[in-house]
């Protein structure tokens, strides 16, 4: 029998991590409708990204703030993600994430559900991404400029300390 290493340990749990948020969602449309279950993932979009950001502040000692400090943690996510991410800071004002390549799409495209994925995108990034702009305090202008699943050939984010 296989001994569980970290790799596997992490495959399982980010595989799980995924169902529940899947199925949980579909869960509640059955019983509530579409918009319903939206609403309900929104609002825990509003908080998982600070359980996130300060557990990655934590594990990669990040201590201070700032489009530097944030820079270091989306790019960590995306690693952890499997997202293909690029992130370009100007002159410490303006970071632009930008995604080729979004897991949470595939997923969506993968049960059918694409033509939701527009709709779900702009809701929730367009919620977590700020949370994870105010946990590092880096600027107070978040726009999203271009996704992939609303048809754009990536994911555009500005951060911006204007």
């Amino acid at each position: 029998m296989p001994t569980v290493n970290d790799s596997i340990r992490a495959k399982f749990f980010k595989r799980c991590y995924e169902s529940i948020d899947g199925l949980w969602f579909m869960k509640i449309e059955e019983e509530d409708g579409f918009e319903r279950a939206l609403e309900i993932d929104r609002r825990v979009w509003e908080i998982v990204p600070k359980i996130q950001a300060r557990t990655l502040r934590g594990l990669l000692g990040i201590e201070e703030a700032g489009i530097a400090a944030l820079s270091k943690a989306l790019k960590a996510k995306a690693e952890l993600d499997e997202a293909e991410a690029e992130i370009v800071i100007e002159n410490d004002k303006s970071l632009r994430l930008i995604f080729r390549r979004c897991p949470w799409f595939e997923l969506m495209k993968k049960s059918n559900r694409e033509h939701l994925a527009g709709k779900v995108g702009k809701t929730i990034c367009g919620t977590e991404y700020p949370v994870w702009q105010r946990e590092f305090k880096a600027g107070n202008s978040f726009e999203l400029k271009s996704m992939l699943c609303d048809g754009g050939d990536c994911c555009v984010m500005e951060f911006r300390d204007e």
